[in-house]
């Protein structure tokens, strides 16, 4: 059975009962985490997630809110005996960063360290990246400070669509994405304090008024929040 657990859903700034988003996707003896914050190998536990089902990370972009965890994720994989190869998706930049990153922490020395494949997710829209006997995987580039993908999953056993937006301005890449979806998630863009909720529309507030709606259900996650400490006008 496909199931998907957030794991965080704070913006790019946690707070003390929120860590950044991001999720964990299972499927029947396989499960793919989707960006990486925080206490992954925490989360994941608290999940219920058998570590030797991960077979990879998916990262949307290379923010630090969405990638800090990676450190800690390979470590405790690593302490834990892992052994066989972790797969990390990512845009050409996100693959050139966190390799750089986790040399600065010499994790070139660790004894008996498994190996990393890395897997470039190419700038193309509805990519087909994931294809296996529970679901299909496509990404899609949207409008963010740096390439970023959103990412459409279809269940082969149920029909059902998920899309999740990634952090993005409204864009009709994100729209295709989303067309018959049964669930939507997407970043919150609204400002936190009324006064100045102007100008930071959501994914989905570029749909309204089409005749083309994107979701069956019309069923909407709203992740990624702004802070309501938030001083950036």
């Amino acid at each position: 059975m496909l199931k998907l657990t957030i794991l965080g859903s704070a913006g790019a700034v946690a707070d003390a009962n929120h860590e950044n988003t991001y999720m964990v996707l299972q499927s029947q003896g396989s499960s793919l985490l989707i960006d990486c914050a925080g206490n992954p190998m925490g989360r994941l536990q608290r999940a219920k997630v058998d570590l030797e089902t991960l077979d990879g990370l998916l990262v949307t972009h290379h923010h630090p809110d969405h990638i800090y965890g990676i450190p800690p994720l390979l470590l405790g994989l690593w302490l834990t005996g892992r052994e066989r190869s972790f797969t990390i998706y990512g845009s050409r930049r996100a693959l050139q960063v966190i390799p750089r990153i986790m040399q600065l922490l010499e994790w070139q020395v660790w004894p008996n360290m498994y190996s990393i494949t890395y897997h470039e997710i190419p700038p193309q829209e509805k990519t087909l990246l994931i294809d296996n006997d529970e679901y299909t995987l496509y990404t899609s580039p949207v409008q963010h400070l740096i390439p970023t993908v959103g990412l459409r999953i279809e269940s082969k056993k149920t029909d059902r669509v998920l899309t999740y937006s990634s952090d993005t301005r409204p864009c009709d890449a994100v729209v295709r994405l989303a067309q018959n979806a049964d669930i939507l998630i997407s970043s919150e863009r609204r400002h936190p304090h009324p006064r100045k909720q102007r100008p930071l529309p959501r994914p989905l507030d570029a749909l309204r008024g089409r005749a083309d709606r994107p979701t069956r259900r019309g069923q909407e996650i709203r992740t990624h929040p702004l802070p309501r400490f938030y001083r950036r006008p």
